[in-house]
């Protein structure tokens, strides 16, 4: 661990966002959120113009490798040795059922290789997910580094371990290290990043949209080509170019018109209709950056956490099925578990024994 400026900068831009977002939609205070998504925008500024971190090549590389020192991206990680220092990380993904894996959301938000949404009008490039194979063909290859695609684990088809909600992750699964201590047990020694030049370019380009969105800047082509174009150029991913197209992005010409986008229910009190450029850059995060650790506190800080199908009501995996007589295969969607989160969760209680100090007052609902 070596902390300098620019990790200092990147974490401020990290916080800042958080903050700014919280503050537009949880507190409705619109000056405290400008003050704090521009200097979230800002933070993140200061390390990209630096020029000292780059993308790198290889995207499965950010959370496999044994030793991340010369990874240009990581701008700071944790190194792990044999002997010294281990995990269980990537055992937690090769050796034990996930009990908490992808869910088909997940799945369906990586779009297919011409740029689009997988349910977008038009998109001939999707083939449909009756079939596991068709459902992985051609689409970003990030999927392909977060999901298992040999084919759906499901218990009592894959054996001891399995996937409950049917796709197996893999983001930390290094098939390299199979049958070695490090890649075993909890003596597993892949370095974990912590603070990547990916993450800051997101913060840069979320906070400059929201801040966009709130008419206090003006959202470039720039912008876009600093941020989500250079991560989309990663040699390992090289996901077409987006284009600002008024008030949406576009790719090779087409406008991104998602029908799964969320327009809000006016009915609903903090339920808001999500632009299409906020959709868009809230997706590019949720797929550069899965099983990261940031999903959580990002479906908080949006205030969306308790929508259907994010952290509340029925998650949906998928499961197979036998067509009536007839040898033939096919994948359904099915709810391997039902969540429960309400409006008090976004706050965490304090301790009991801290209340009764008399210093504190207990957050709403506890």
């Amino acid at each position: 661990l070596c902390v300098n400026r620019h990790v200092v900068n990147a974490f401020e831009s990290r916080i800042m966002l958080f903050e700014g977002t919280w503050q537009k939609y949880r507190e409705g205070n619109t000056e405290l959120a400008k003050k704090y998504l521009e200097a979230a925008k800002t933070a993140a500024n200061r390390v990209m113009s630096a020029q000292k971190y780059k993308i790198s090549s290889d995207y499965k590389a950010l959370t496999i490798s044994l030793d991340l020192a010369g990874n240009p991206e990581m701008i700071l990680y944790r190194s792990y040795v044999e002997g010294i220092l281990t995990h269980a990380e990537m055992s937690w993904q090769s050796e034990q059922t996930l009990g908490n894996g992808p869910s088909k959301d997940l799945v369906d938000s990586y779009l297919t290789t011409n740029g689009l949404p997988i349910h977008q009008d038009g998109n001939t490039v999707f083939k449909g997910d009756k079939v596991f194979k068709d459902e992985m063909t051609d689409r970003d290859p990030r999927l392909a580094a977060n999901i298992d695609l040999e084919g759906v684990r499901l218990n009592g088809i894959a054996g001891a371990v399995y996937g409950i909600g049917g796709y197996f992750g893999t983001r930390f699964v290094n098939e390299d290290l199979f049958n070695t201590a490090a890649g075993q047990s909890n003596t597993n020694t892949t370095d974990a990043p912590i603070m990547k030049l990916n993450e800051v370019l997101l913060n840069y380009l979320e906070a400059a949209a929201e801040l966009n969105d709130m008419g206090a800047y003006t959202l470039s082509q720039k912008d876009l080509d600093i941020t989500i174009n250079e991560i989309r150029k990663r040699a390992s991913v090289n996901m077409p170019a987006v284009t600002l197209s008024g008030k949406n992005f576009s790719v090779n010409g087409v406008i991104i018109n998602d029908p799964d986008r969320d327009l809000g229910n006016s009915e609903v009190v903090g339920d808001y209709e999500v632009s299409p450029i906020l959709w868009e850059v809230r997706r590019e995060r949720r797929i550069e950056l899965a099983t990261e650790g940031q999903r959580y506190f990002d479906v908080r800080r949006w205030m969306i956490a308790e929508e259907e199908g994010v952290m509340q009501g029925g998650m949906l995996g998928i499961k197979i099925y036998q067509i009536p007589e007839s040898t033939e295969y096919r994948y359904e969607p099915y709810v391997f578990e039902t969540r429960s989160f309400s409006r008090r969760m976004y706050l965490h209680p304090f301790g009991t024994g801290e209340i009764n100090k008399g210093y504190l007052i207990q957050n709403p609902g506890y």
